[in-house]
């Protein structure tokens, strides 16, 4: 895994080398992205930071945030930690501060936030992953925030360009992580679910079941042990399309399509596969982003490669028939799977 200084000195790099129209566009879409938010989970009380160069420019977003009447806050450093203020005239508010000529509330004209009040945080990073941990400039300032803040934490939501965006990023048990990411493609916002079957049948109808929920052109990475069932699982997905073939695992060959009336179902067995250095990435990206249904047993050894957008199903066994799935998600799109598929034991953890 990249140290976190690495991380942050690539991030950077690939900041600096954005165009201001690159820039300037894709900060239009997280903010249209970020005002649907508010809209549809009802804030009236949000926090936003006020962007540095090269991070998504976030002044259309606080103007929008004022004129839809919500009260705002925005963050001012003070010694080693972060102090919010309620703004509701920026122009004669806010003062860019030396070194950095961070734009900052002026204390003497406005009032200290109440915290308990704030409904929706949007937050910076330099990176962050899928799992809703994120890697800032290094200081420290929302970390401290986030771990001192009274409970109930309010949402938290990053916002940050897709090439800040990893599968795993370092991190401590401590830190705390947020809720979602904003990029300007999608909503990161991560969601897991423990599923329990007690044969190899009730396997194969969660199978059959994904089959008939999951989007079209998903990935689905199944990990696992040995005789787990990602196998018998991905027969229930078989029998979901219609595919009149016995499902096997692969043995001679990496991946496998069928053809159906509902599209294309791949079977992918990466068991043979002992490192990254073996896969032929052109032949992977050719399956991975060409249409239909993957369903990849081993997925873990694609590593990075594997996209970020994957579902991932992983079974413990748990009895002698008993086999218990975690499943995840990472899309906010994705989140009423784990709705549907209540009906098999399911319990949100």
């Amino acid at each position: 895994m990249p140290e976190k200084q690495a991380i942050r000195d690539r991030i950077r790099e690939q900041r600096r080398n954005l165009a201001p129209s690159v820039l300037a566009y894709k900060s239009r879409c997280i903010t249209r992205q970020a005002l649907e938010l508010i809209r549809r989970t009802g804030a009236q009380n949000i926090t936003v930071f006020t962007s540095l160069p090269g991070e998504p420019d976030t002044t259309e977003l606080i103007h929008e945030i004022l004129q839809m009447n919500c009260t705002l806050s925005l963050p001012r450093v003070e010694g080693k930690n972060l102090t919010f203020y309620r703004v509701s005239d920026p122009e004669n508010q806010i003062l860019a501060v030396p070194p950095y000529n961070i734009r900052e509330p002026i204390p003497n004209r406005c009032q200290v936030s109440n915290l308990q009040s704030m409904d929706l945080i949007f937050t910076p990073g330099l990176a962050f992953d899928i799992e809703g941990n994120r890697l800032g400039q290094g200081a420290g300032f929302y970390d401290r925030f986030f771990s001192s803040f009274p409970a109930p934490l309010p949402m938290r939501v990053g916002l940050g360009f897709e090439f800040q965006m990893h599968r795993t990023i370092p991190h401590r048990e401590s830190d705390v992580p947020i809720d979602g990411v904003i990029t300007e493609e999608r909503f990161f916002r991560p969601r897991h679910s423990i599923i329990v079957t007690h044969s190899p049948e009730e396997t194969r109808r969660l199978g059959e079941q994904l089959a008939n929920r999951l989007a079209p052109n998903t990935i689905l990475g199944l990990r696992g042990p040995l005789g787990c069932g990602k196998t018998v699982l991905v027969q229930g997905l078989a029998r979901g399309f219609g595919v009149a073939e016995d499902i096997v695992s692969q043995t001679f060959t990496l991946a496998k399509e069928y053809r159906t009336s509902k599209g294309a179902l791949w079977h992918v067995d990466l068991y043979r596969l002992t490192n990254e250095s073996e896969i032929d990435m052109g032949f992977w990206s050719e399956i991975l982003e060409g249409p239909g249904l993957k369903a990849i047993e081993w997925s873990e050894r694609l590593g990075d490669r594997l996209p970020l957008d994957a579902v991932i199903a992983e079974a413990t066994v748990t009895g002698e028939n008993r086999r218990t799935w975690s499943l995840a998600t990472f899309l906010n799109s994705q989140w009423d799977l784990h709705d549907f598929l209540r009906g098999f034991g399911h319990i949100e953890s």
